[in-house]
């Protein structure tokens, strides 16, 4: 801009410079025609004066430069010139001044001599014996003015491209040094030029505008990185290029990344083979998705292109931790396929018991043995699908009935369980203690009750005989600790992590004979789980086994 005003102002001075040396030079030019004429006038009328009073004598001493005396007599014929023989020179009685001096004494003219080639101012008087004294004079041209005043002009004009020079450079740099310090976080306040105020109210506008946008975008993503960073799938957007544009915590963990990953090419930054196949098709503009497995752990990870106008303008990954629901697929199946045999083999205990009876094979004497087995099968098949129904209500977190939550005295709630276990306890010849503190939770007596019930019952039924199961209450501040050691058979170490597992038996025909089903420490844990409590096994074989339950003293139920 300040270039800009300076050559502005360089050319408006120039043009001034040139405009003032034509006019001095027509000024002057004007001048110095009418200061010739005036001169001519003043000689043409010393030398009619002179002639008067001397004659022609006067015509012997003359001596005049740059003028041209022509004498004429009445009847237009030359007597005497300067510059010609009058022999040589036809009547001047047509000349316009001559004939204007005949006439009324005073004659003058201007204009072009064809003998002489030049324009000539020509003054003429008459005189007092009619004859005619004409001087002339050429006239001089614009351009001998100015050369004979070349020098001065010059050095004016010089005198004038400098200061204009000057000037222009220093008043760019007045007029730009108030707009280079303009405070644009402020622009209503700059007062400088009123010329600039409509411009500075559109900034501060636009400035309010683009503030309130910073804003909203700012807050968006403080959004977008609380709920990126809040995930725990792993989430990266790529531009068309493939660059990172945005990775969470969860992405650069489960990849493996480290430093600074923005703008970084992401194909060129990951090992996995199944990762960079799946971005690279995302790259194409084709949703992907493929599997693999990382340190152990199976992950998916899909692509989707994003599109702008039907241009590719990104790419959402988004990757999944997909172990557990694996492992739950494959429980899921496993759990289908014991369901399917464990009601398999009462069902086909009672059908074959039944198909004997109503065939008739079966003597009189043993039908009623018949008759106890088949009840017997009945009665396993029933508790069977029982706690079929109660594990999938636990695992839709659904209950029959409604659940109340009261005052729980857990001393009193062991006792009662001890008494519906005593015929159990008298025929397994187990023993029964209760110790410890008085504590109460607030919770539910019922899936309490389920809890404790199963937890007790495992450990008179695995016990030996003789043996000892202990409870022990101790109140911990917000938890309070169920501890029911026995000294039964134990379980090996290998087997305590999966004892919580549906239909899993470490003993399989033992547990068959003792008439379990194998999903009792199953509902347990899915029980404590949506009571908030929390479950430990310690076992050692032929030495026993202690279970710590820590249940909540107030309602605490997802």
């Amino acid at each position: 801009m300040t270039k800009k005003i300076f050559s502005s102002i360089c050319l408006v001075s120039f043009c001034v410079a040139i405009s003032c040396v034509i006019l001095i030079a027509g000024g002057l030019y004007s001048y110095f025609t009418n200061q010739q004429q005036n001169s001519l006038k003043i000689l043409t009328e010393m030398a009619a004066e002179a002639i008067e009073h001397i004659g022609e004598d006067y015509f012997d001493e003359l001596e005049l430069s740059g003028s041209r005396v022509t004498w004429v007599d009445a009847e237009g014929k030359v007597l005497y010139d300067t510059l010609l023989e009058p022999a040589h020179m036809g009547s001047h009685l047509e000349r316009e001044e001559i004939t204007e001096a005949l006439k009324s004494g005073i004659g003058e003219s201007v204009r072009y001599s064809d003998s002489l080639t030049e324009y000539w101012f020509y003054y003429a008087i008459r005189l007092s014996d009619g004859t005619v004294i004409r001087l002339s004079s050429a006239q001089s041209s614009v351009i001998v003015l100015i050369a004979e005043f070349i020098i001065p002009l010059i050095v004016i004009f010089l005198f004038i491209l400098f200061l204009s020079l000057l000037l222009a450079f220093r008043l760019s740099k007045l007029i730009v040094k108030p707009l280079n310090s303009l405070n644009l976080d402020e622009p209503l306040n700059n007062k400088h030029y009123d010329e600039i105020k409509p411009l500075l109210a559109r900034i501060s506008s636009q400035q309010h505008k683009l503030i309130k946008q910073e804003r909203d975008l700012l807050k968006r993503q403080q959004e977008f990185t609380a709920v990126t960073e809040g995930m725990s799938e792993g989430l990266v957007l790529l531009n068309s290029r493939g660059l990172i544009l945005s990775i969470n915590n969860a992405a650069v963990k489960l990849l493996g990344l480290k430093g600074e990953l923005k703008g970084k090419d992401f194909i060129s930054n990951i090992n996995t083979a199944k990762i960079r196949e799946t971005a690279g098709e995302g790259l194409f503009g084709n949703s992907f998705e493929a599997e693999f497995t990382l340190e152990g752990k199976i992950y998916t990870i899909k692509a989707e292109p994003v599109y702008s106008d039907s241009q590719l303008t990104g790419v959402v990954l988004l990757l999944l931790d997909i172990t557990d629901k694996k492992q739950n697929e494959s429980l899921r199946r496993e759990f289908t396929a014991n369901v399917s045999h464990e009601l398999k083999t009462p069902l086909h205990s009672i059908s074959g018991y039944s198909e004997l009876i109503s065939e008739g094979l079966v003597k009189e004497s043993d039908v009623k043995d018949f008759g106890k087995k088949i009840y017997s099968e009945s009665h396993r098949l029933l508790s069977l699908v029982d706690d079929i129904l109660r594990l999938s209500r636990l695992d839709e977190g659904k209950f029959t009935g409604d659940i109340e939550y009261t005052d729980i005295n857990l001393k009193v709630l062991i006792s009662e369980i001890f008494k519906g276990l005593s015929y159990q306890c008298e025929r397994n010849k187990v023993e029964c203690t209760l110790e410890g503190d008085e504590v109460s939770i607030k919770s539910s007596y019922r899936l309490c009750e389920d809890v404790f019930k199963n937890l007790i019952d495992n450990a008179v039924k695995y016990n030996k005989p003789e043996g000892l199961v202990k409870v022990k209450l101790k109140d911990t501040g917000n938890f309070a600790a169920v501890i029911i050691e026995d000294t039964g058979i134990g379980i090996e170490k290998e087997h305590i992590s999966r004892i919580f597992e549906r239909f899993y038996r470490v003993d399989k025909s033992h547990s068959k004979n003792i008439g379990g089903t194998g999903l009792g420490l199953s509902i347990v844990k899915h029980t404590l789980k949506h009571l908030g409590g929390e479950i430990d096994v310690e076992s050692e074989i032929n030495k026993g086994t202690k279970i710590t339950v820590l249940m909540p003293k107030e309602k605490n139920l997802p």
